[in-house]
């Protein structure tokens, strides 16, 4: 959809990396990794790591049905038809994105989102919304991307870390 709003504007998204994505900062703070480093057997076989996972998606995934609420009221938004649309299918799909990892813990006991996940949701997205992306607009020479990341996916080399270790 985004693709798609870009195309009709002309115009490429800014190029900015993972330090502005909010589940690679939150991987980081929780897990110790670069979320392309993270050792995903090592979790899937460790019942709390995976449930650390599943809660960390889940605040994520919260999160963003927050910010899509607020830029549903935001000006900016709602004065551009086609950022509306696509916003109005994000919010209605977005519930979809937590909802089952909030049933499966509930199913598992895998609890509710521990005090030291919702410290680094809540310093994450402070970040993002008061430093990183102000300074980003506030950058004159902030390049847009030179293609679609689709075009080339896949992970970024280096080495598994354990999980909850750092890489090394």
């Amino acid at each position: 959809m985004f693709r798609r709003y870009f195309e009709s504007l002309g115009a490429m998204p800014y190029a900015v990396d993972i330090t502005c994505g909010h589940i690679d900062r939150l991987i980081k703070l929780t897990f110790g990794c670069h979320i392309d480093h993270l050792d995903t057997a090592a979790v899937i076989a460790d019942d709390a790591l995976f449930n650390k996972l599943c809660r960390i998606i889940m605040i994520t995934e919260i999160r963003g049905m927050r910010q899509v609420d607020t830029l549903l009221q935001s000006f900016l938004v709602t004065s551009d038809h086609a950022l509306t649309k696509i916003f109005k299918v994000v919010e209605r799909d977005e519930p979809s994105h937590w909802m089952p990892y909030q049933a499966w813990l509930a199913d598992h006991d895998g609890g509710k989102p521990r005090l030291s996940e919702r410290v680094a949701d809540s310093w994450v997205h402070a970040s993002l919304v008061l430093a990183k992306l102000p300074l980003l607009f506030a950058n004159p020479w902030l390049a847009r991307r030179a293609g679609w990341q689709d075009e080339h996916d896949g992970a970024a080399p280096g080495d598994a870390c354990l999980a909850g270790l750092p890489a090394r």
